[in-house]
């Protein structure tokens, strides 16, 4: 006999969820920041959005539509719309280039959160935080990131390599 089951050990099983999910969540942070551009959610209780920020103070807007459109959600990273919020590592990057923890990271006590959340307290609270991780005060003072032309890629055969 077999045993089937939709649930599994691996963050697969999020990506039935994730498609409503990032659906709603971008539609709640256009309601609010009608430049966003992209969101995702890569796992459990985590957002990334990407917008392109026409106002002070919009990044932090969509760190609020999020963590109120949907309970589920505990962390979010807002990012310019030069990062691509689909690959981990220009998120890392944003983080670790466009972010000062003391002046981007809102953090949010006593939040009702999510029973799935192992952290959340027995009364069903939990903090919550997102972290403004765009250019300040704009992505024009930033020195452009540098990157492979596409027509270089297109030059290279990474199998001349032993790639």
């Amino acid at each position: 006999a077999f045993f089937q089951d939709i649930t599994v050990a691996h963050l697969d099983h999020m990506l039935l969820s994730t498609i409503p999910m990032e659906a709603n969540l971008y539609r709640a942070v256009r309601a609010m920041v009608p430049s966003v551009k992209a969101v995702r959610v890569p796992g459990p209780f985590t957002c990334y959005v990407s917008i392109e920020q026409r106002l002070p103070g919009q990044a932090k807007n969509a760190i609020m539509a999020v963590l109120g459109a949907d309970m589920y959600m505990k962390r979010v990273v807002v990012v310019d719309h030069d990062v691509d919020i689909f690959d981990d590592r220009q998120v890392t990057w944003a983080l670790a280039t466009r972010c000062q923890p003391d002046r981007d990271i809102s953090i949010i006590t006593n939040a009702r959160g999510s029973d799935l959340d192992p952290s959340t307290k027995e009364d069903g609270y939990t903090a919550k935080w997102g972290v403004d991780a765009t250019a300040k005060p704009s992505l024009a003072a930033y020195t452009p990131r540098h990157r492979v032309p596409p027509e270089v890629w297109e030059r290279i055969n990474l199998k001349d390599y032993g790639l």
